[in-house]
């Protein structure tokens, strides 16, 4: 009856696809999705099932049957990280020995792919972290994050990818770092370094790349036009603002209280605080100013009232 009163009323809509859709959509049934999770579980059964024939003693039935629910039972979360390597260290603070301790147990949110050898990875206060996704494609990578005694904020670090790979780069968080989603640091070259001072603030889809993501070459020559001769370092100062959607490209270096409007590109360093950018590429814009964490205290410093 149900499909009667539907091809009944789609007969009045001219449009084949949205006539089409609006069919599929008015005869979904959920019921049709699970039986076709219990046509799985029968075809497991059913692999299993004649075994039961051939059964001379309980162990082989015991055997079968534990076979049987590990098909139908989804596998346990893994407990420890798996490193491909040599001498690959995660090190967390111990507030108990007032030192760091290196550990292979899950964290939870931090997600580490590692490969290769001699790789370290130190993080002062893992409860800051909701979503880190840390990957090292090669030797020699360091990655430290540091603090977080900043209670203003109830999540730190939202969602942050970092990418580091060839080999020898190096990464150094200060403390009280805050990410919105979804933020990513690039590292691409050999021995490039990347230094985040203290009280820095990365806004939603931001992105920070202290080196190319591809080579490119001159074809007169067959010479690298964009790989650094020297090893490039990339720092942003302390109490930084780095705003929503903005790029931070390999020579864009922001000194003590910088602020990124949003959608902006920094390709070049800057050398004076206390100013805003803005623009494709970024220039100062404003002059003499600084971020605070909260209206309130904007409020008890200015005067006004909320």
């Amino acid at each position: 009856m149900k499909k009667f009163w539907v091809n009944l009323a789609c007969v009045f809509i001219p449009n084949a696809d949205y006539r089409r859709n609006l069919r599929k959509r008015l005869m979904y049934n959920p019921i049709d999705d699970l039986r076709i999770q219990m046509e799985d579980i029968k075809k497991v059964i059913n692999d299993i099932y004649p075994k039961l024939e051939t059964f001379t003693t309980k162990s082989e039935l015991s055997k079968v049957e534990s076979d049987f629910r590990q098909a139908i039972t989804p596998p346990a979360d893994p407990t420890d990280y798996v490193f491909h390597g040599e001498n690959n260290k995660l090190l967390v603070w111990d507030d108990a020995i007032g030192d760091y301790v290196e550990t292979t147990k899950i964290i939870p949110g931090l997600i580490l792919t590692i490969e290769g050898n001699n790789n370290t990875i130190k993080i002062r206060e893992p409860k800051i972290i909701e979503r880190l996704e840390l990957t090292m494609l090669g030797d020699g990578h360091k990655f430290s994050l540091g603090d977080f005694t900043n209670k203003i904020y109830d999540k730190k670090i939202v969602y942050l990818v970092i990418f580091m790979t060839m080999g020898d780069c190096e990464l150094v968080i200060g403390d009280n770092l805050v990410v919105n989603p979804l933020v990513i640091i690039h590292m691409c070259e050999y021995g490039v370094k990347c230094f985040i001072g203290n009280n820095v603030r990365l806004a939603a889809e931001s992105k920070i790349y202290v080196s190319d993501a591809h080579p490119v070459i001159d074809i007169k020559n067959n010479k690298i036009i964009n790989y650094g001769k020297r090893k490039r370092i990339l720092r942003i100062g302390n109490n930084c603002w780095i705003g929503t959607g903005s790029f931070i490209g390999k020579r864009g270096c922001l000194p003590d209280y910088t602020i990124v409007a949003a959608q902006s590109n920094v390709v070049k360093p800057v050398e004076e605080s206390y100013t805003i950018l803005a623009g494709n590429p970024a220039r100062v814009v404003k002059r003499g100013v600084k971020r605070l964490d909260t209206w309130d205290e904007a409020f008890e410093i200015t005067g006004v009232n909320a």
